[in-house]
């Protein structure tokens, strides 16, 4: 399921990331030792990681595949950190360089494609990224709803993109004999997406 994603990532490890998933799975059985078994490596590997550059590609890809398969939703969050912190960085170097050629030019056609370009790069990161994920947003939304009318417990979830406020709620029932939904669309400020549940007041 996650061998994608390991080719994918384990190459933008560093030495940290490899240690701090290393922690999370000699937390999961207790000893370094055990963890080296887990994750296919000799102890003394581990320890060599302390004085070594940088850690192979081999051992980063066999750290992350185990730290994805025993943790997965914390290992899917922290390389979700890491992308985003990647995609800043570069975003950065690229801002920036623009500004730099839109301060040197002297060609008005240039100059003209540069800001072009400036505008059209800041437009599309100015969308927040939650916007290329409402169908993902979405199915999660409604697994919330459907193991919360399961279990008893009316979900709440105000999902805000682009100043629109979606509630979408349980309506009260006398008995829970229904999973219908209903929706209502109210101004809100600021871009996010809450998933909250409470529990249903006994009848």
């Amino acid at each position: 399921m996650f061998e994608h994603l390991v080719k994918s990532f384990a190459e933008f490890l560093t030495k940290g990331d490899v240690f701090e998933l290393f922690r999370t799975l000699e937390q999961r059985y207790g000893t370094i030792s055990k963890a080296c078994e887990r994750i296919g490596i000799e102890r003394r590997t581990f320890y060599h990681w302390r004085t070594a550059r940088q850690i192979n590609i081999e051992t980063r890809i066999k750290v992350l595949k185990v730290a994805l398969e025993e943790h997965p939703i914390d290992t899917l969050e922290f390389l979700a950190r890491k992308s985003k912190g990647k995609t800043k960085e570069v975003l950065e170097y690229l801002l920036e360089f623009l500004r730099r050629e839109i301060l040197t030019e002297e060609e008005p056609k240039r100059l003209e494609d540069l800001t072009k370009k400036a505008r059209e790069i800041i437009d599309e990161y100015s969308i927040p990224l939650i916007e290329y994920l409402r169908h993902e947003v979405d199915s999660l939304v409604e697994a919330v709803h459907s193991r919360g009318y399961e279990l008893r417990i009316m979900p709440i979830t105000p999902i805000s993109i682009f100043g629109v406020q979606a509630v979408k709620a349980i309506p009260e029932q006398p008995e829970w004999t229904s999973s219908a939904t209903s929706y209502k669309y109210e101004p809100f400020e600021g871009s996010q997406v809450q998933l909250q549940l409470i529990k249903e007041p006994e009848r």
